[in-house]
């Protein structure tokens, strides 16, 4: 099963079971799945991915709207390892949001997707 299949099974799942924000894939997911990466909904995915992809995601323009509006010339890397700790934070929360939802909704893990078995196979 291909990663487009498996996207409209969880989408098909996450509107039968009533998952606020249906759109399933905030921006950020739909931003990356335009620039080619393939990554699974928050939903589907575990703690630790949607923590390293959402730290990432807010460590990335924290550090640039630091580093923009620094008054004084400073390392763009030694911004962006200060401001990781926040970052990590925020993405934690997310995380933790998204663990939470998951586990309310009892939806499965991404590699545990398949299509409901037919009468006809």
């Amino acid at each position: 099963m291909n990663f487009k299949e498996r996207l409209e099974i969880g989408q098909q799942l996450l509107m039968e079971r009533q998952v606020p924000n249906v759109e399933h894939g905030n921006n950020l997911h739909t931003l990356l799945r335009l620039l080619g990466v393939l990554i699974p909904p928050p939903y589907f995915s575990g703690f630790g991915f949607n923590l390293a992809v959402y730290g990432i995601a807010y460590a990335i323009p924290c550090g640039l709207l630091a580093w923009y509006g620094a008054q004084t010339p400073m390392n763009f890397f030694g911004i962006f390892w200060s401001l990781l700790p926040f970052a990590g934070m925020l993405g934690m929360l997310k995380a933790w949001h998204y663990a939470k939802l998951r586990k309310k909704h009892h939806l499965p893990v991404w590699s545990e997707l398949h299509r409901p078995a037919s009468v006809f196979d």
